[in-house]
């Protein structure tokens, strides 16, 4: 997490205004004490709950301004909306990032680069639930009468389940629809309140926005896997997914794509990308009409002598393999962030983005990566400019692992090796083309 302060107000009001001079934060403590559900030694394990009440019009549209305030702040923001079968995802901020749309993926893929993680529940949730939860609490209200009348209850039934936990609450309030003088305003009436009912809580002024304005979001993703389970048990898998897997490097330190200078079209590197593609297991002949590329023709007599699969040791294991089965193509000289295993090229007919089939997940993860990112690609490599085609291209260790990947979207290949008088040749088997794999322009 990032140790940056959440300097909300100062934010919102370069946000919302343009400038202006930064504000003093509007805090108070009622009844002593700073530990408890809000503390941030806690809150760096744990979610932060965003309890939404009572806010001007469609509630969701204020959850993303106080997400994206967030992400401005503190960097990328995984917001998780907790609501039964319709739970959904979001980042905000992702700076280009592609995002799965599996929900186990997808909160396995946040996990790597996510900054804050932020839970969104209805205001009327279990007050115990929301104190058990262990992290922050902010309350999401406008500042009307109806909406300080709801924030006066879920304040007294969060101050209940945390003074029967023995700690004090701490309480951000995220107010909406409201200037900051107003924002102010409203934090004071209910530091009053509280104190004229002895109800122990802290209460700041976490954020305010005025309007609504343009967020930055990857888009909604459903995750059925939360949806599935009560609250509590939900709360507890997003905090295991902000840990993320400890054996595999954070995100945060891979670098992004930087193109300073168009990239070397000469042909393969040696700093070049290096998947290691699969040798070839069967020594079947295709099943499925293959046609050989014109550029690689084989002898018949050969072929009909095509031997067993040749040794572990001479499985293709670095960048060559793009230039011996796919010589019409140029490499690029750099490569997806997000699926390095992925190799770029490019041709007259635009981009093409190649891997060998136990990477065909990062395969449709680096087209969107390509997608999200076209505008630089383009400003990079003309042929990108000049064709708007994204080629995805899958090489195959054996021909009929293919069955089940036609009409995909993607272009399949298999590499099959032959003894050609004693020695092994590796040819490429093009399996589709564009019109018998729908492939969509």
């Amino acid at each position: 997490m990032s140790s940056r302060a959440n300097d909300f107000d100062g934010l919102a009001d370069l946000f919302m205004s343009g400038g202006g001079a930064r504000r003093g934060d509007a805090s108070a403590s009622v009844g002593g004490g700073t530990s408890g559900a809000g503390s941030a030694s806690s809150a760096s394990a744990s979610p932060r709950v965003l309890l939404v009440g009572n806010v001007p019009t469609l509630a969701g549209i204020w959850i993303a301004q106080y997400a994206d305030q967030c992400a401005r702040a503190d960097g990328p923001v995984a917001l998780i909306r907790l609501d039964g079968a319709a739970t959904r995802g979001e980042i905000y901020r992702s700076e280009g990032r592609a995002l799965p749309s599996d929900g186990s993926a997808w909160l396995e893929r946040a996990s790597a680069f996510a900054r804050r993680w932020i839970v969104c529940l209805d205001s009327l949730s279990d007050a115990a639930v929301v104190v058990d939860a262990g992290g922050e609490i902010v309350l999401l209200s406008g500042t009307d009468e109806t909406a300080m009348a709801g924030a006066r209850r879920t304040i007294e039934s969060l101050c209940a389940a945390s003074a029967a936990r023995g700690s004090a609450l701490v309480l951000g309030l995220a107010l909406v629809g409201c200037s900051h003088d107003a924002a102010e305003l409203a934090v004071q009436s209910l530091v009053e309140w509280a104190r004229s009912k002895s109800i122990a809580v802290r209460l700041t002024l976490a954020a305010h926005a005025q309007r609504v304005d343009r967020v930055e979001s990857s888009g909604p993703v459903p995750l059925s896997v939360l949806g599935a389970l009560d609250a509590p048990s939900a709360i507890e898998m997003v905090a295991m997914a902000m840990r993320g897997n400890p054996s595999r490097r954070s995100e945060r330190d891979v670098p992004r794509l930087r193109i300073d200078d168009p990239p070397r079209v000469e042909g393969i590197g040696s700093d070049a990308p290096k998947p290691a593609w699969p040798a070839a297991k069967s020594s079947n002949a295709p099943t499925l009409s293959p046609t050989v590329p014109a550029a690689a023709p084989i002898d018949p007599p050969a072929a009909a002598a095509a031997a067993a699969p040749v040794a572990a040791s001479a499985v293709i294991s670095d960048a060559s393999v793009l230039a011996s089965l796919f010589p019409e193509l140029q490499a690029l000289a750099f490569q997806c962030p997000d699926a390095p295993s992925v190799v770029l090229a490019a041709d007259a007919r635009g981009l093409h983005l190649l891997a060998c089939e136990n990477a065909a997940a990062d395969l449709r993860i680096g087209a969107a990566w390509a997608r999200a990112n076209w505008a630089l690609l383009c400003a990079a490599v003309p042929a990108c400019a000049a064709s708007s085609a994204i080629t995805e291209h899958l090489l195959l260790s054996d021909a009929a692992h293919a069955v089940g990947l036609h009409r995909s979207g993607v272009l399949l290949h298999a590499a099959v090796d032959f003894d050609v008088g004693g020695r092994v040749v590796r040819r490429r088997i093009d399996l589709n083309n564009e019109q018998s794999a729908a492939f969509a322009r």
